[in-house]
């Protein structure tokens, strides 16, 4: 009897060992999952924090106007007598424009600029306000200018151009070889 008990306590002994060894297994379990867990979330995080303070430069670059668009780099525009070449840009933000170029040959009022730009505010499914700025326009005197000109924009137009440039001949009597370079600051 005595070993019958005996033979019952070891048992009861060793079930207790084997469900302690069992909790210790799952508890190890856990931790390692929650130290993995830990790691992957730090590691999320690095990235989400590196990725943010990214975004916060990029803004702090705007509001300080340190963001710059080349939106024409030398391109040559060859205009006849009395006529104007064009070309459309879309600023995403108010910003300046400078507009620098050289014109050949070199003749007094042989050319002139006007830069505008279209302000739309849109509420579905109309336009409801449409402003056109009175655009700037100046005559050339000498073969380089390089002039600067504040806009207003929203970023409507969903991309599309909401401004142009316009460059002229005055003369009427001789083409005029304009090379162009457009930069936008915002």
């Amino acid at each position: 009897m005595h070993s019958d008990r005996e033979q019952t306590r070891d048992s009861n002994m060793s079930e207790k060992k084997m469900i302690r060894r069992d909790i210790a297994v799952i508890l190890g379990i856990i931790c390692v999952i929650l130290v993995a867990s830990i790691v992957g979330t730090f590691t999320l995080l690095s990235a989400q924090v590196k990725d943010l303070h990214t975004q916060v430069n990029d803004l702090s670059g705007i509001v300080n106007f340190q963001k710059t668009e080349t939106w024409l780099s030398n391109k040559t525009l060859t205009i006849n007598p009395n006529q104007n070449a064009s070309e459309y840009f879309y600023a995403p933000l108010g910003g300046n424009i400078e507009v620098i170029g050289y014109v050949q040959p070199v003749l007094p009022n042989s050319h002139w600029i006007n830069l505008s730009w279209v302000v739309v505010y849109h509420y579905h499914p109309v336009n409801v306000y449409t402003g056109y700025p009175d655009p700037s326009v100046r005559n050339g005197f000498e073969d380089y200018f390089d002039y600067d000109f504040p806009i207003v924009s929203f970023g409507q137009n969903e991309g599309g151009p909401n401004v142009l440039l316009v460059i002229g001949n005055s003369l009427n009597y001789s083409s005029i070889t304009v090379n162009l370079t457009v930069i936008f600051t915002y």
